[in-house]
């Protein structure tokens, strides 16, 4: 959200495949292909180019539609199967030819066929990696752009659980000189442990005034902090990569207005501080927007 809209970078889709996997009533024996599926951290899919042999293969192309031909979804499982034992995870075993890796990044999942013993090592590779993180980082960022733009982003996000495309296109706004950038904030914290992201300036205001019987005006002042505050408090959940996180924004959008109005015969002086306030409750995924 920007602009009076704020992005906080750190959903879950369901993995929807032209194909479903047999149920094995038997147990089956060593020679044998069986295919299963996994739930992934996302540090497996976000390799860099380093982390590969052949720098050619640096990225996936898009996930197949269900309604794909069956040549599109042949090329993309075997860009995804050589894009797996590339990875710096899978890159040391000896998988049989014919193995084959399914991954689609958006849903976190990863479907395997390959023999029953090498499935095992699967299994033992996917649980090692399958570690909740120490800390998590949260980045907030704050762009203004002109109202139509925003109302559009609002249409386009408002049935989106991820909004990172969105965000990409402001800040290519932001690069262009079309939207202006505010602010940019970040922060780490624990699963559980609240945190405080802030960037404020204290203003003084008057908060009321005292007349004695000599007519001697005395004035009573304090300090507001004024700007842009984000209080966060978030839970991972036990996969290692879904955020449940309870946040309060407040921002104040624009300088404090003073002003003066007579109060009898005194001329008392106000501040009006225009601020904008949200308190709510969100679940994203790690690497969400």
């Amino acid at each position: 959200m920007w602009c009076r809209l704020v992005f906080i970078s750190i959903g879950l889709c369901c993995l929807s495949l032209s194909f479903s996997f047999a149920a094995e009533t038997a147990k089956p024996k060593p020679d044998e292909w069986v295919t299963q599926s996994f739930r992934v951290p996302w540090h497996l899919y976000a390799w860099s180019s380093s982390d590969m042999e052949n720098d050619a293969l640096k990225a996936l192309p898009p996930f197949p539609a269900a309604e794909a031909p069956e040549s599109v979804w042949v090329e993309y499982i075997q860009k995804s199967t050589q894009m797996i034992l590339k990875s710096k995870d899978f890159k040391d075993e000896a998988f049989p030819a014919g193995s084959a890796f399914l991954l689609d990044v958006s849903a976190g999942t990863l479907a395997v066929r390959t023999t029953v013993p090498q499935m095992a090592v699967v299994h033992s590779l996917i649980n090692s990696m399958d570690v909740v993180p120490l800390y998590i980082a949260l980045h907030l960022h704050l762009v203004q752009t002109d109202a139509p733009t925003l109302r559009q982003i609002l249409h386009e996000t408002e049935n989106k659980a991820d909004h990172t495309e969105s965000w990409k296109r402001l800040s290519e706004m932001v690069a262009q000189g079309k939207a202006k950038p505010l602010g940019t904030l970040a922060l780490q914290t624990k699963s559980g442990q609240r945190a405080t992201l802030e960037s404020l300036s204290d203003h003084p205001y008057c908060t009321g005034f005292t007349v004695d019987e000599k007519g001697h005006l005395e004035v009573k002042s304090e300090l507001k902090p004024v700007g842009l505050k984000l209080e966060v408090d978030p839970v991972m959940g036990p996969d290692g990569d879904t955020l449940d996180i309870n946040y309060a924004l407040e921002y104040h959008f624009a300088p404090p207005v003073e002003r003066s109005e007579m109060t009898g015969s005194v001329e008392a002086a106000f501040t009006d501080f225009r601020c904008a306030k949200i308190t709510t409750a969100i679940s994203m995924l790690n690497g969400m927007t």
